[in-house]
């Protein structure tokens, strides 16, 4: 297995912490045969979607760094049964973007989403594979499940140790999809800590942290390391993969600031030609920076010790941001996004008998716009049970012309 040269890594298979060090070598030597099985299934991606940046197993072994700033400088933070199923999670994470591993194109081209997306934008060559693609972007957190626990499309299984497999491989898949699920499948999926008996006992695995570290990881890693084509290259490309490779192309690793927000840097200037692409790292810095502070949130609730990376430094000053840090030559990254300073106001002049003219109407639209939020919660936490959900109504007379 390659070393990765980052203080969570190394501390985390430190035989002098941890001790048993026939245990530790057990779990590295497993991982040296993960690598070696999954490696060749992640060049594919590539092959299959051209577009993508990175997401080669240099992309896996990259996270371990995003996720050691992200951490900071903490003793053990994981250990070495955490660091093993964090490691295979960040091998598979994204293998699902990739159809061939578990060969199942003729699957994916019978998925509803596929299926939708041809009816609405035709059957030509190009509209099935935008379609293709659709789908898989959309479902690869499922496959990368399944990865983790069914045979590969040679034959041979991602753990091929049977004991760990049959012990660690649901929750090295669960943690895997939990990237691309809403922050409630956290919560949902993974209870208090797994204790695996044929480990020592303070090896507990704390899935809902693994999995926070790996949506923050994963959204930090934006740098130039993820864009191996040239300049030249990049500009043939079309369409919203070129903007994302674009300003990959200009961001370095980030630092991480004296109020525990991560700065990242350019390597040149956006110009005004390129100002779609600097909104697009943009709107990337803010999903890091949400994703930052759910984890912490979610750790500081339930008086955890979370990470030391909190935010993305002048993440609310989008100006101050392009001046200082993206920068931007020849413009001025000016958000001009509408913001209501006052909801309340504005729900006054424009909702109620306002909006509607006849309270029953509106009383009508409360009803509809509570099924609705009810119906997506159902989608989006995966519970599809009509008894999920309730709308209360209770109708006051204030008076003789108003209720």
């Amino acid at each position: 297995m390659t070393i990765i040269d980052n203080p969570l890594f190394t501390n985390a298979f430190d035989i002098s912490i941890w001790k048993n060090e026939s245990k530790i070598n057990e779990l590295k030597s497993n991982l040296t045969l993960i690598e070696n099985t999954i490696k060749k299934y992640l060049e594919g991606i590539t092959e299959d979607f051209p577009g993508l940046t990175d997401h080669s197993i240099a992309h896996s072994r990259m996270l371990w760094n995003y996720a050691n700033i992200i951490v900071g400088e903490k003793n053990n933070f994981i250990n070495p049964l955490e660091a093993f199923v964090l490691h295979t999670v960040l091998l598979v994470h994204d293998a699902g973007m990739c159809y061939s591993v578990l060969n199942n194109q003729s699957e994916v081209e019978k998925d509803p989403l596929y299926t939708d997306f041809i009816v609405k934008n035709g059957s030509s060559e190009e509209a099935k594979e935008e379609a293709l693609f659709f789908t898989i972007r959309q479902r690869h957190g499922d496959f990368a499940l399944r990865i983790a626990t069914d045979t590969l499309r040679e034959g041979e299984y991602l753990i091929s140790d049977i004991p760990l497999r049959e012990e660690l491989g649901l929750i090295v898949g669960k943690i895997a999809k939990s990237h691309t699920c809403n922050i409630n499948y956290i919560e949902r999926e993974f209870g208090p800590k797994y204790t695996n008996p044929n480990f020592p006992t303070d090896w507990s695995i704390d899935c809902q942290k693994l999995s926070f570290l790996l949506r923050t990881a994963d959204a930090a890693h934006l740098d130039n390391l993820r864009t191996p084509k040239t300049n030249r290259m990049i500009s043939e490309i079309s369409g919203v993969s070129k903007e994302h490779w674009t300003f990959q192309k200009k961001l370095g690793f980030p630092q991480l600031s004296t109020d525990s927000l991560l700065m990242y840097s350019t390597n040149k200037p956006f110009t005004s030609e390129e100002q779609k692409a600097w909104w697009f790292c943009y709107e990337a810095l803010q999903v890091l920076d949400k994703e930052l502070k759910n984890a912490n949130e979610y750790f500081d609730v339930n008086n955890l010790e979370g990470f030391t990376a909190r935010g993305v430094k002048s993440i609310n000053d989008s100006l101050e941001l392009g001046k200082k840090y993206i920068r931007t030559s020849g413009w001025n990254s000016i958000n001009t996004q509408i913001k209501v300073s006052n909801p309340i106001h504005i729900a006054s002049e424009l909702g109620g008998v306002k909006l509607y003219g006849n309270i029953n109407i509106a009383l009508r639209e409360l009803i509809q716009n509570s099924l609705d939020a009810i119906n997506l919660h159902r989608v989006h936490t995966g519970q599809n049970n009509i008894n999920v959900g309730e709308i209360k109504l209770s109708i006051k007379k204030l008076d003789k012309n108003s209720i």
